[in-house]
């Protein structure tokens, strides 16, 4: 007997429009003269993508179908999270203002 597929919510999708779209400026944003990510806040990134991956891990070892659902769930988080920061920074920081520090 097979499972039938569970339906996904779009909100993982709209997140990762979103977050795709939201790359897209920060991309103008550096080019333009934006801040950039410093080296905390890549550190911190690289930090969440390893503590995720140590999750999926975890799960996989007791159910590989929910590691598979948990990966798009959490890939789509982190990137929607980081893009959110940015867009934080972004409007903190506009192009043609001296950032504070």
């Amino acid at each position: 007997m097979q499972a039938t597929p569970s339906p996904q919510s779009p909100v993982i999708l709209i997140l990762l429009v979103l977050s795709i779209l939201g790359a897209a400026r920060d991309r103008a944003y550096k080019k333009g003269g934006g801040v950039r990510p410093d080296r905390y806040e890549k550190i911190t990134l690289l930090v969440m993508i390893g503590v995720s991956i140590l999750i999926l891990a975890g799960i996989y070892l007791r159910s590989p179908g929910a590691a598979g659902t948990l990966t798009a769930v959490l890939t789509a988080a982190i990137f929607g999270f980081w893009e959110l920061y940015r867009w934080q920074v972004r409007r903190r920081n506009p192009i043609g203002r001296i950032p504070r520090r």
